[in-house]
């Protein structure tokens, strides 16, 4: 675990298939299967995401959300690399409230 001081969390507009595989294969006690990094990634490329950067840039985690409603957003999927667990998912999922609240999504 290391400390989440100084990330930055932003909206992801581009290569966000290769975020998805890099962070997935990061984390093979949890996503292990190939095939299924492959369709992660592929369905990410059209959904809201969100990344964030340690100090030195380097993508630690994502966030993608799927709209399944006029008014309701889920997570779609979420990754962190394994030595930045800790505090990094709750800060993609705020970024990802305030997403969802700025598109009227209530649920």
């Amino acid at each position: 675990m290391k400390k989440a001081a100084a990330l930055h969390i932003r909206a992801v507009t581009e290569h966000k298939a290769r975020i998805v595989q890099e962070i997935l294969n990061d984390l093979p006690k949890w996503f292990g299967i190939p095939a299924s990094i492959a369709a992660y990634a592929q369905e990410a490329e059209v959904l809201p995401m969100f990344a964030c950067s340690a100090p030195d840039g380097t993508t630690i985690g994502f966030l993608s959300l799927k709209p399944t409603s006029e008014f309701a957003v889920e997570i779609h999927l979420m990754g962190v690399k394994e030595s930045w667990h800790r505090g990094i998912g709750r800060a993609l999922i705020t970024a990802a409230k305030v997403h969802a609240a700025s598109q009227d999504a209530r649920l």
